[in-house]
């Protein structure tokens, strides 16, 4: 008797071992056997024999002919027909120019399809192999990768089975179909001005602001005002859109922006524009601080490897702890020479550029060897930047971040309020990022890096309803809360306007702006802020190694109405550790009463404060009850405390650039690490006990 089994579908070598094992993939393919170039243009003619013969018009979709829209989602069908087939399998992909899988796949009915080759194409299962006469079809959907993409040609190789229980007297078919991104036409937008006599001879500098993600667009300068009355033109407008358009001119001379009225600045709005527009302006003096940001030019040369993969690219504040400014995202390499623009550097910085080649193109960071990555060097910004770089496998750590985008619809209740964004990893309950921006449009988007891979989020957000700066329990502010769900790279969130509202308790944050501190630069430095009437602390923040005088260190989760205390000290021993002063400089500020976000000035000066930052205990008796050892190590290290301390809870090691390396939670009085992956220098290791103590110290790595 026959067995009405399909033997092979498209897409997957079958063994002649499992031919005589008798195990069969009706169950769906394995994956790589589209047709696809991708996929090495395999089917299953490998086994079947013969040649896969091309049909057209196989594989459809509802994309219309103008192209398909970045992040859209649209439905792909595969129909295969064969007269006399007993069974039908498919495999179908999406593949850019570059050969390289693009786009997302959902399964729409698990019932008779699957993913298949790690999630980038789709395939039938059991219960998807029957006819329906001569033919069977599938639908799936899918998912519009990144805006600048290109073409997307679907492939998809089909067998037509005659359920014989061999591997001979089926057909083998394969079929394709090309979509194209929809581009909308770009244009100009000219700036005409007027009656700007008062700053002839200066430096002018405007730039253009999309109003959706407030990224900048384009920027012009002119090195000194000749007339009275000129135009600038700025390119990339997209028709439909809205923009502001930020300008200045630099009235004191100095070469670099600076706010009303030391330098003349002011903001237009553009909305709904189209092609070849004029926007015009007389001089007057309304002006507004448009917090100008330098412009940041990467160089790179001998990215040949990189033909078609993603980069990407960021800026770091040093200042701001580590902070990332901005990123900018190249969806495929076209050239081995080209440049990335960062234009969010804010005047007397320092930043690190780090960015990265998507080298096993999963679409997401990975560190290297998997991705190609790079660190170079910190930089001051006093004007605009221009940096050089030629492809090395000199390869750099980088704390990549991914990038989350809350995509809003249907704001029009709140134009012109506040809309504030924070993420809270679900695990740890900690705050991960937050974000804040006008809502200057009825849809926009607001993004926050700091995702990781693995974990899950919860996302709560509210517009400023009442416009009184803070934050109001619904209905008095309009409130809400989603779940990321767990983490690959980047995620995106659509959220339409609703009623649907939410008490999300919002805290606030308190950032210290310390300036001054060119005496401890290279030393250790920690900060903490604690509840003053209750003693609980929110949150600290450990830098291994200060680089800049002046720093901006922020911590979340406090309530209106506290009153906190803000220690900090720097290591003015350089010991690894907390000692009282005069040892260490340690000092406390205070916050009574919170009333909003607030940032607290603190000048270096020798008023210094026992902090006691560690509690019950000197910092002294702590150290000689820690054995950190061996110092210098090479491929293991041990910490070993006292019996009688509280059990060791988490320890963190940390490169000299702030760079969390580590980070380990086992518990009890002795922890080995394996350190044979770490590479040569200077580390500081952070060791926290269960009753909130902690304990830093400096470490050699052969």
């Amino acid at each position: 008797m026959k067995r009405n089994r399909l033997l092979l579908i498209a897409g997957f070598p079958l063994l002649m071992v499992l031919l005589v094992s008798n195990v069969l993939y009706h169950t769906g393919s394995p994956g790589a056997k589209s047709g696809s170039p991708g996929d090495g243009l395999a089917t299953c003619t490998g086994c079947h024999g013969g040649t896969a013969q091309t049909v057209a018009g196989w594989i459809t979709t509802n994309i219309p002919a103008s192209g398909y829209v970045a992040g859209q989602t649209y439905t792909i069908t595969a129909t295969a027909t064969h007269t006399g087939a007993a069974l039908f399998g498919f495999e179908l992909t999406a593949e850019n120019s570059a050969n390289a899988k693009r786009g997302t796949f959902i399964i729409t009915n698990a019932t008779e399809t699957q993913l298949t080759n790690a999630n980038k194409a789709v395939t039938h299962t059991t219960n998807g192999t029957n006819p329906s006469g001569n033919s069977r079809t599938w639908t799936m959907n899918w998912t519009a990768p990144a805006a600048g993409t290109g073409t997307i040609t679907f492939y998809a190789a089909f067998n037509a089975a005659n359920g014989n229980g061999a591997s001979t007297g089926d057909v083998i078919y394969k079929s394709s179909t090309a979509v194209q991104e929809f581009v909308a036409p770009q244009t100009t937008l000219t700036l005409n001005l007027t009656g700007m006599t008062p700053h002839i001879g200066q430096l002018f500098e405007a730039r253009l602001i999309d109003k959706i993600d407030l990224s900048e667009v384009d920027r012009k300068k002119v090195a000194s005002i000749s007339s009275a009355s000129f135009s600038v033109v700025f390119d990339g407008i997209i028709n439909g859109r809205s923009y502001f358009v930020d300008f200045y001119a630099d009235k004191n001379g100095n070469g670099v922006y600076n706010a009303p009225t030391v330098d003349h600045a002011w903001r237009l709005s553009a909305n709904a524009i189209n092609g070849g527009a004029s926007l015009n302006f007389a001089y007057n003096t309304s002006f507004t601080d448009i917090d100008w940001r330098h412009l940041v030019t990467l160089n790179l040369t001998g990215m040949t490897p990189h033909l078609g993969q993603k980069f990407e690219a960021r800026l770091v504040n040093i200042n701001r702890n580590m902070k990332e400014a901005g990123r900018v995202t190249i969806n495929s390499v076209g050239s081995g020479s080209f440049q990335v623009k960062l234009p969010f550097a804010e005047p007397g910085h320092s930043y690190y550029v780090e960015f990265y080649a998507d080298m096993n193109e999963n679409g997401r960071f990975d560190p290297a060897p998997d991705d190609h990555t790079w660190r170079l060097e910190s930089m001051t910004t006093s004007g605009d930047v221009s940096l050089n770089f030629a492809h090395s496998t000199n390869f750099s750590e980088i704390p990549w971040k991914g990038l989350f985008k809350l995509q809003f619809s249907g704001m029009t209740p709140h134009l012109g309020q506040s809309v504030s964004v924070r993420l809270i990893e679900t695990v740890s309950g900690k705050e991960a990022g937050r974000g804040v921006r006008n809502a200057d449009l009825a849809a926009f988007s607001l993004g926050v890096p700091c995702l990781e891979n693995g974990k899950t989020y919860q996302v709560d957000f509210y517009a400023d309803l009442n416009e009184n700066g803070i934050y109001d329990a619904p209905p008095v502010d309009h409130a809400w809360r989603l779940t990321s769900g767990s983490i690959s790279g980047d995620k995106s969130l659509l959220f339409s306007h609703n009623t649907s509202f939410t008490d999300i308790g919002w805290s606030y944050l308190i950032t210290l702006h310390g300036s001054g501190l060119t005496p401890h630069l290279g030393q250790l430095f920690e900060m903490r802020i604690f509840n003053a009437q209750t003693f609980y602390e929110s949150g600290r923040i450990t830098i291994p190694e200060l680089l800049v005088p002046e720093v901006f260190l922020e911590l979340p989760g406090h309530d209106l109405g506290g009153t906190y205390n803000i220690d900090f000290y720097a290591d003015m021993n350089e010991n690894g550790g907390y000692d009282p002063p005069p040892a260490d400089h340690a000092w406390r500020e205070i916050v009574a009463g919170l009333v909003n976000d607030t940032i607290v000035d603190f000048e270096h000066n020798t008023d210094f404060t026992d902090i006691d930052w560690i509690v019950g205990v000197t910092a002294a008796s702590l150290r000689n009850d820690v054995r950190v050892f061996p110092n210098p190590f090479t491929d293991r290290l041990w910490i070993n405390s006292d019996p009688g301390l509280p059990a060791i809870n988490n320890i963190r090691l940390y490169n000299v650039s702030g760079g969390l390396i580590i980070d380990d939670h086992t518990q009890g009085n002795s922890v080995y690490l394996n350190t044979g992956s770490l590479k040569p220098g200077v580390y500081l290791v952070s060791i926290s006990f269960a009753d909130g103590r902690s304990l830093t110290r400096k470490l050699v790595r052969f």
